[in-house]
């Protein structure tokens, strides 16, 4: 188990454990099927605390005629964004064009985030609405946004007990955010 890990392995050691584990069984996502999408989130323990991935590759993504892909994903997430508010990430443009620059059809990190309940809270990425008042991606309500983008979803638990969430958890997913700078949303 990851947590015994830290024990033999040591602090950096348990981070790279933790991120082969999180990156390891990516599950792809096609925001048309509704019902798979409900059956992956259903495979999802409630209990599970931890951190979780979108990734996406963008080597489908049509733009708009002499846009580049970032200008063109860009604007239209930002369209998209105004009909979602409150709360919604944005994008980074140097991060996506860092990304794009690197390999412009591999997969590159969208969404980094972490929950105490990973399956609520994936699920509020993936069916949340404008009503709720939390941040979240809203991806079922932007479908036209990510068409031509494909995209799949990783998460990782983190064993441990409720009263270490607020300081272990963000621990790692500031460690993560540095080292995969994701396209959306902030380092903390």
């Amino acid at each position: 188990m990851i947590a015994d890990a830290y024990d033999v392995l040591g602090q950096e050691q348990y981070v790279n454990a933790i991120a082969t584990s999180l990156k390891a069984t990516p599950q792809s996502l096609n925001l048309a099927d509704v019902p798979a999408l409900y059956e992956l989130i259903g495979s999802v323990d409630e209990r599970l605390v931890g951190l979780y991935l979108f990734e996406a590759c963008f080597s489908g993504y049509r733009t708009q005629q002499g846009k580049p892909l970032a200008q063109t994903f860009i604007e239209s997430w930002e369209r998209s964004k105004k009909e979602h508010e409150p709360a919604s990430p944005g994008v980074n443009r140097g991060r996506l064009e860092k990304h794009l620059n690197r390999d412009p059809s591999g997969w590159h990190a969208l969404y980094l985030g972490k929950g105490n309940n990973l399956r609520g809270r994936i699920s509020d990425h993936l069916f949340g609405n404008k009503y709720k008042g939390w941040s979240c991606l809203r991806l079922g309500e932007r479908f036209k946004v990510f068409e031509g983008v494909s995209l799949r979803l990783s998460w990782c638990a983190i064993p441990m007990g409720a009263d270490h969430y607020d300081l272990v958890i963000p621990y790692f997913e500031k460690r993560f955010h540095e080292l995969w700078e994701p396209i959306m949303g902030n380092s903390r």
